[in-house]
């Protein structure tokens, strides 16, 4: 320790006393292993009148902070300087204040005592070396047949429609298709405009004819020509997923002697872009969605057995290709209060999350943008990469 501190335990907990405390000595007691922690603010002090009397939450540090105190032992040259940063889920501070502790902090000597309990979360890892995506309970189903899918559907996003929640485009056009399909192709011109839509946008919109097509096949009602013209529309949506695929490896400026001894491993993508539509990563008020667009760019850059090319030189994800979703899923829902805040105070602009502000979840750092229609366009490991184009 740099300075002099009056340690006590009590219970499970530990508690800090000290006429001064530094940033070295507090990522050391509880900042690196990201222990919960409250610390008890000095009287007549700004973060005091701003704050109350304590704050309780985890030490957040930027990837270079973090780097520097890992290093600061090696390279005492390096003095930690700067707010102590707080990431704070204390309910009676309002979303404000707790991004101007995350983001701005609070100085260290301000600091009367700290008391924290040192336990952290163990890091789990398959047999093969990827992370586990912790927190995930999975629940076996085995569905009897007699669930209306269709009608369990419709359900569904009217109760959003009830909420006020911000349905994505892809939900309104499967919302609308399955209506079709159910009721022999008539629909309420009030539910269509109160969707957005004209009654030419729907005659044109294949997404609409897709689901209604395959509402009548999941029913039964489905005529022969409706079969075909089904058929016609599968054919269209993976040729257009696989114009986007090989766009993708195009970009990569693989050569074609990599890409022949690649070609076994890129056979996950081509069976996954039979079966994908856009999907809900973090629900709420602005749901957040991935298209076919964000899904290549994402995996195409960071799976590390679907790396091609200068894709390579990207830092891949220390998870499973399989386990994707509900990592990014975590990674948003760490941030679900901010994402919910900027889309109410700034509806018009992208929510970005980069360098400094990168989000930490389960030892790792984690670039994003979600476009202000709620669409990821991109998310990452923060390696400190240049770009992600």
């Amino acid at each position: 320790m740099k300075n002099k501190y009056k340690i006590r335990e009590y219970g499970l907990g530990i508690e800090v006393w000290g006429d001064s405390f530094c940033h070295e000595d507090l990522y050391e007691l509880m900042g690196k292993n990201r222990f919960m922690s409250t610390f008890v603010l000095r009287p007549e002090t700004e973060a005091r009148s701003k704050y109350g009397q304590s704050v309780t939450g985890v030490i957040f540090y930027a990837k270079d902070e973090a780097d520097d105190l890992k290093g600061f032992n090696e390279n005492p040259a390096i003095v930690p300087e700067g707010p102590l940063k707080i990431d704070s889920p204390m309910p009676d501070l309002t979303q404000a204040q707790r991004e101007d502790l995350k983001y701005g902090g609070i100085l260290v000597t301000d600091i009367q005592y700290i008391s924290f309990l040192p336990y952290s979360h163990d890091e789990g890892r398959h047999e093969s070396g990827e992370k586990v995506v912790p927190n995930i309970v999975e629940i076996p189903y085995e569905g009897d047949g007699r669930v209306d899918y269709d009608n369990f559907y419709q359900h569904y996003v009217a109760s959003k429609i009830n909420s006020k929640t911000e349905l994505i485009p892809y939900e309104k056009e499967k919302f609308i298709g399955i209506t079709l399909g159910i009721n022999d192709g008539h629909i309420d011109s009030r539910l269509l405009n109160h969707l957005g839509f004209e009654l030419e946008e729907v005659r044109n919109c294949l997404n609409i004819w897709y689901h209604r097509y395959k509402t009548r096949e999941r029913r039964r009602t489905i005529s022969e020509e409706e079969r075909t013209k089904l058929a016609d529309l599968e054919f269209i949506r993976r040729s257009e997923n696989m114009i986007k695929f090989l766009a993708q490896i195009k970009k990569s400026g693989v050569s074609s002697k990599e890409l022949l001894k690649r070609k076994q491993a890129l056979q996950t993508i081509p069976s996954s872009l039979s079966r994908f539509e856009p999907n809900i990563l973090l629900h709420g008020k602005k749901q957040v969605y991935w298209d076919i667009d964000s899904y290549l760019h994402i995996t195409m850059r960071h799976v590390k057995q679907l790396q091609l090319g200068h894709f390579k030189d990207r830092t891949p994800f220390p998870y499973r290709f399989e386990d994707l979703e509900a990592l990014i899923g975590q990674v948003l829902g760490t941030i679900e209060d901010e994402i919910e805040r900027h889309f109410r105070e700034k509806p018009g602009k992208n929510f970005l999350r980069l360098g400094k502000m990168s989000v930490f979840f389960n030892g790792d750092y984690y670039c994003l943008q979600i476009d202000k229609g709620g669409r990821l366009v991109t998310l990452y490991v923060n390696g400190y990469e240049r770009t992600d184009t």
